[in-house]
């Protein structure tokens, strides 16, 4: 029953050339390349499951022509979806990418006729007509969280 019940998260991360802390991937032994005059932008999609199930993550860089260049999808985790908008934030286009890609994957493991539930926030771009035909096809119940940018309980959500 657990898997049924699924919670998703959007954060957005800054990264400062010359700062301490960085992200790399998996058996990453050295940093091969240091900028020092770049800011870079991206929000990180990510779903879990009740059952402790991690769905492929999605990375959403920002890039002013809203282009996604091919190789800022190299060397990422594995299974991650990618996409680009000006903002560097998660906008209709790739939440509906996100949602048919990722979300639908693990969706259509399950029996189609049972109940799912995703837990998410109130962002208007996260609803579109496109995701509702989606959520009635697949029998997915949305819940909305209409407190979570103001109390935080975005991170009480996330199952360690």
């Amino acid at each position: 029953m657990l898997q049924r019940i699924i919670s998703s998260l959007q954060k957005k991360t800054f990264h400062f050339p010359g700062s301490e802390l960085a992200f790399f991937g998996g058996g990453t032994k050295y940093c091969e390349k240091q900028q020092n005059t770049s800011k870079v932008a991206y929000s990180v999609m990510f779903c879990v499951g009740g059952d402790g199930t991690m769905l492929p993550c999605m990375v959403i860089f920002k890039s002013p022509s809203g282009v996604l260049y091919q190789t800022w999808c190299e060397k990422g985790p594995e299974g991650t979806t990618y996409g680009a908008t000006q903002s560097g934030w998660m906008d209709m286009n790739t939440f509906n990418q996100w949602f048919s890609v990722v979300f639908l994957n693990h969706v259509k493991t399950l029996p189609k006729e049972e109940v799912k539930v995703l837990i998410g926030d109130n962002l208007a771009s996260h609803l579109s007509p496109y995701v509702i035909r989606l959520c009635q096809q697949w029998n997915i119940r949305w819940v909305i969280e209409h407190f979570s940018l103001s109390t935080g309980s975005s991170e009480l959500r996330v199952p360690c």
